[in-house]
């Protein structure tokens, strides 16, 4: 992980003996964000963390979640939604058009043809405890979508995939391509 990167860098650029007011500076771009950290040591002679994003302080849980890749996090959705705001680019809405009717199915399915087996992959959707791959929180209930494997009507292959080690599970197949 790329701030733990940067922590460890300026812990090592300290010096045991450093006096106060001694400040270790890096900066990396990551995800288009000017990442500052700053190891620093108060005028009580305690050793601080300060974070940065463009600029900006913030907490280290605030940044996890901002540079988080996690796009069913709800908490991660939420601060990147604060931060367009802090930044004065809030979402934008995109106009309501009123569209034509227009019939869709009620079933969508991908025909999946592999090994001698000519399947349909249709869209599932799952609750899955997944971990914030920044670490910023707990692992979480998360709704995520994926899609399931039918032949001749049966279920054959789908579900979710369990990761034993951690407790967490994920969809099994993310898109059609991945039952192939």
């Amino acid at each position: 992980m790329a701030i733990d990167e940067l922590e460890a860098r300026v812990r090592s650029r300290m010096p045991l003996d450093a006096r106060v007011g001694t400040r270790v500076r890096a900066v990396q771009t990551l995800d288009g964000h000017e990442i500052e950290v700053i190891y620093r040591i108060d005028r009580k002679q305690q050793r601080i963390i300060n974070y940065f994003c463009d600029g900006a302080r913030m907490s280290r849980v605030t940044l996890l979640m901002l540079l988080c890749p996690e796009a069913a996090c709800p908490q991660a959705t939420a601060v990147r939604l604060r931060w367009r705001q802090f930044i004065g680019k809030p979402q934008r809405r995109a106009p309501e058009r009123v569209m034509p009717l227009r019939p869709s199915p009620l079933m969508v399915e991908v025909p999946v043809d592999a090994a001698g087996h000519h399947c349909v992959a249709r869209p599932a959707s799952f609750e899955c405890l997944t971990r914030c791959p920044m670490g910023a929180h707990a692992p979480a209930l998360l709704h995520k979508t994926g899609w399931d494997l039918f032949e001749d009507g049966t279920w054959v292959a789908g579900g979710l995939w369990v990761d034993e080690r951690e407790g967490t599970c994920r969809p099994r197949f993310e898109a059609p391509a991945d039952a192939r």
